[in-house]
């Protein structure tokens, strides 16, 4: 019999959380937490859960899926979650990608791991595999806007920063700081209210201002891809932190943007009926205004470059490939390395997940069109896996920047 979450394990278990958005996923953990949920977001695993995920989840599936359910089964086999007081999230996009099958995939793993009483949550808005103790709430979903939208000037202030501060520790430290304490002001419903942002803005750029900086010139890297692949540690093997420990800045795009798209995207569905694309219309305006709101307050701080705005993004993406490109990241992937070369990241490297077509395509698809756009730019693809050789991985990515 399938595992469900009942209202009463509201209380008595935890919501298990993968790795995946490590600026973002401290804090909006807080959106669950505020509704009376228990929360923990997992930041273990690396090759031992993907050497996991593969006993589980069978090479044709997308190396996402592998690392995620490797990195749940992890988290029970080492003793860091009780089997029965832990329930799993996991999302379930329920287009194309093969995200959609995540959810499933998770359940049979979990019965041939030998816990089948483990409930799995899957976290969509489409109302599939729905699950009676755990409802998404308008509380929930303001809680996780503002978390996004201070996570991703969190993630950019910190990019800009670490490669260039005196006191190597300074960003870390301040990086922690601000997402702690923005986890315990939403879950206590202390900041609730999308106008407290602009204050939250100004308080955390003039953290980061002070950080004493030197004048290196460093290489610039733009990171841009799958999601998982581009945002999370496993899944790109610290792809970051090594590039930065080589003395380069980079640079990914807010994952505010990629929310952003995905509504856009509904518009040019075809299958979407009318209500749904105006009203889509209508939140993206909304939102995409209040994303313009940070990057104004970002452009009075002269020590920081400007965050781009969606419009930028939108605008580029029509150059390169047709906006009608809404399976997987789409038109996305150009746009952003379109707007990372104008920003001075004239070096892209394009990260996509081993046995993930549509990924495949939306990187290599526009590669040669980018190349053509910016003469001076570079555009590398380089595919994770399961099995990757992480020397042949680092090696790639060296050469990437010119340091082979």
């Amino acid at each position: 019999m399938t595992a469900v979450f009942t209202h009463e394990m509201k209380s008595s278990h935890t919501i298990v959380i993968p790795e995946m958005l490590e600026y973002h996923f401290p804090i909006m953990k807080g959106a669950l937490t505020a509704d009376g949920y228990n929360v923990m977001v997992l930041e273990i695993g690396g090759s031992d859960a993907i050497n996991i995920g593969k006993k589980y989840v069978n090479n044709d599936m997308c190396f996402p899926a592998i690392a995620i359910i490797g990195q749940f089964i992890y988290s029970i086999q080492r003793g860091i979650c009780d089997p029965d007081k832990t329930a799993f999230l996991i999302p379930q996009t329920g287009g194309a990608c093969r995200a959609s099958n995540y959810f499933y995939l998770m359940r049979k793993a979990l019965a041939e791991a030998g816990y089948p009483q483990i409930p799995v949550i899957s976290l969509n808005l489409n109302g599939i595999n729905s699950q009676p103790g755990f409802k998404i709430s308008i509380r929930m979903v303001r809680a996780a806007f503002i978390s996004v939208m201070s996570g991703d000037l969190l993630m950019h202030l910190y990019q800009q920063s670490a490669p260039y501060a005196c006191d190597a520790s300074e960003p870390e430290i301040l990086l922690k700081k601000w997402q702690e304490r923005l986890f315990a002001d939403i879950s206590s419903g202390k900041l609730c209210r999308i106008k407290q942002l602009v204050q939250i803005y100004r308080n955390i750029l003039d953290d980061f201002s002070k950080i004493r900086r030197t004048s290196a010139s460093l290489v610039k890297i733009g990171l841009v891809g799958e999601l998982y692949i581009k945002y999370c540690r496993t899944g790109n093997f610290n792809t970051e932190d090594f590039l930065r420990s080589k003395g380069v800045e980079v640079r990914t795009t807010g994952f505010a943007i990629y929310a952003f798209y995905v509504i856009q995207s509904i518009m040019y569905d075809t299958e979407s009926p009318d209500i749904l694309k105006k009203a889509s219309s209508v939140l993206l305006k909304i939102l995409t205004a209040e994303h313009r709101k940070l990057c104004s307050e970002i452009k009075k701080f002269n020590c920081f470059s400007p965050m781009p705005e969606y419009s930028d993004f939108f605008e580029k993406s029509g150059k390169v490939i047709s906006k009608e490109c809404i399976t997987g990241d789409g038109w996305l992937v150009s746009a952003e390395a379109a707007v990372l070369i104008e920003c001075g990241f004239d070096k892209i490297i394009c990260l996509n997940p081993f046995s993930c077509l549509v990924s495949h395509v939306n990187c290599k698809g526009i590669s040669g069109k980018i190349r053509r756009m910016y003469s001076n730019a570079s555009v590398t693809n380089i595919e994770c896996d399961s099995d990757t050789s992480l020397v042949l991985y680092y090696s790639r990515l060296l050469m990437a920047i010119g340091l082979e």
